[in-house]
């Protein structure tokens, strides 16, 4: 029997369509605080740190909030470091009373060095984490995040993740220092701990730590867009996925699925800071003259607006069409 198949224009905006519907599940999302135990030079949290950090009883009153409003599938945490609260145990346990059987920590993983506590973590309501990790070795890693000896720490975490058979990501921030050991990253993540769901590559957001360090630690996105690239393969020969975050659409060339856009949920966010569901562009994201002849545009994460300020813009960027990207 013969198939007709439909051009890959028509193909690409069916997917789109399904993406689109799968989005409408919403995601819990709470910020605890941001007190770390590490001291990331990029990070985006750093100009919060004046709000704190929320007691035991607002996080639950917020998850409980975010339970009423919506029909929430995952309750997500982050900070700061949800790991270095004493009662994080306890916010695990109220919210699976509150029927979510799905509860994510976003974590450097370093208190997850210790087996025993990762287990009451997980016998509280814990079933996945999101683990930062920054380099494929100590040097990179822990002069990134200003913490000696953090990155064998997190390794340890993420060792225990995978043999207790938790489900576990992991999130890398791109910088000048690590943005050339991309594929040594993921060739490494992959090898070292084989349960990892998937691995991402953020370009990072530019505020707070990122901002103030900006030419110390980050590199134009078209100068790392080729290890991006070139990791997005590494993952693919050694079965891991990579996605990514911040990378215009044109610079992925037709590694373009790897764009996270195209599997974000809907959040309800709460923060102490400020409320700002869209994570899919930067705040203020910057769209050049030749963005507008691009068909894949309105998926595209755009530029930060410092990005422009500092970089200004390149050549690299021009439109695409759906049947390049199918080449």
């Amino acid at each position: 029997m013969e198939v007709n198949v439909m051009d890959w224009e028509t193909v690409t905006k069916l997917i789109f369509k399904v993406a689109q519907t799968a989005s409408r599940r919403v995601q819990g999302y709470v910020k605890l605080g941001y007190a770390c135990n590490n001291s990331c030079l990029f990070c985006t949290a750093s100009w919060k740190k004046k709000h704190g950090d929320r007691d035991t009883r607002t996080v639950m009153d917020e998850v409980a909030r975010i339970v009423r409003e919506d029909r929430v599938c995952t309750m997500i945490y982050s900070g700061g470091e949800p790991t270095i609260r004493p009662d994080l145990p306890e916010i695990l346990r109220h919210t699976k009373t509150l029927g979510i059987d799905h509860q994510n920590i976003q974590t450097n993983a370093r208190r997850l060095s210790d087996t025993a506590y990762l287990e009451d973590l997980r016998d509280s309501g814990l079933t996945s984490c999101f683990v930062s990790i920054h380099g494929p070795e100590a040097g990179v890693h822990d002069w990134l995040t200003r913490s000696p000896g953090a990155f064998e720490q997190t390794c340890l975490g993420l060792a225990n993740l995978d043999r207790l058979g938790m489900p576990f990501a992991t999130n890398t921030v791109i910088c000048n220092q690590n943005y050339h050991l991309l594929g040594e990253l993921v060739a490494f993540l992959g090898e070292t701990f084989p349960s990892v769901l998937h691995i991402k590559l953020s370009y990072p957001r530019l505020q707070g730590g990122a901002a103030d360090n900006l030419f110390r630690i980050v590199a134009p996105v078209w100068e790392v867009a080729r290890f991006v690239r070139e990791a997005i393969d590494k993952g693919k020969e050694i079965g891991v996925p990579v996605e990514t975050e911040f990378v215009p659409i044109c610079l992925l060339g037709a590694r373009y699925q790897s764009a996270d856009i195209f599997y974000n949920a809907r959040v309800n966010l709460s923060d102490l800071a400020f409320s700002d569901p869209n994570y899919s562009r930067p705040r203020g994201a910057v769209f050049y003259d030749v963005c507008g002849q691009c068909e894949v545009v309105k998926h595209c994460c755009g530029l930060d607006r410092l990005h422009h300020e500092e970089f200004g813009e390149n050549s690299s960027f021009r439109p695409v069409s759906f049947a390049e990207l199918a080449q």
